[in-house]
């Protein structure tokens, strides 16, 4: 029994600190949007890199109070087709109703960062489509790895983007869900600076 508190207590706290990574990329997203210098683009991958951490954590957390499993990963597709039917259809329902009310956010923007080497002409111009879940996660699944490491151009370049306001409905959608999961039993953490 003490075990299974045990580990209630890990996926409450990495909830907690999801929150954390969460504020911060949310501060950082905004300040991308207000920063209108040559140099503004130095926000994007922090920003991205702390919201996707945030989402993955809750991920995690989610799988763990749907599933009773340990999830392993970074790449948020496949944490996400862990989660049961159910789950996952509750949490398109809230992400959808969080879309909705984020359309007036001007604060939260979309990036699309193409890095070019040689001869390459893809055509990167098209709209992303991320009303629906399946389409956001397979644009963002791998965001935490790619962004952290974006100044790696190697040989064939890249075409990464993030929707900060799609990504924000998806973290809002995937907390309503861990509210019914904890049915509002918090527990609290505190840290004593040294």
């Amino acid at each position: 029994m003490a075990k299974k508190k045990n580990k209630d207590s890990n996926y409450q706290f990495a909830i907690e600190i999801a929150d954390g990574f969460y504020q911060s990329g949310l501060s950082i997203a905004n300040h991308s949007h207000e920063d209108k210098s040559d140099r503004g683009y130095i926000w994007i991958p922090p920003g991205v890199v702390n919201f996707s951490f945030a989402t993955e954590l809750l991920l995690k957390a989610t799988i763990f109070y749907d599933l009773k499993k340990k999830p392993w990963g970074h790449k948020l597709y496949d944490l996400y087709k862990s989660l049961s039917t159910e789950t996952r259809l509750k949490i398109e329902e809230a992400y959808k109703l969080h879309k909705k009310e984020n359309e007036a956010v001007e604060s939260l923007p979309a990036y699309k960062i193409i890095i070019r080497v040689g001869e390459d002409n893809s055509d990167h111009s098209q709209e992303t489509n991320v009303d629906e879940i399946k389409n956001l996660l397979e644009i963002h699944s791998e965001s935490f790895e790619n962004w952290r490491y974006i100044h790696e151009f190697g040989e064939e370049g890249y075409c990464y983007e993030f929707d900060f306001k799609a990504m924000d409905a998806f973290y809002k959608a995937i907390q309503d869900i861990l509210r019914i999961f904890l049915k509002e039993e918090k527990m609290s953490f505190g840290m004593k600076r040294v």
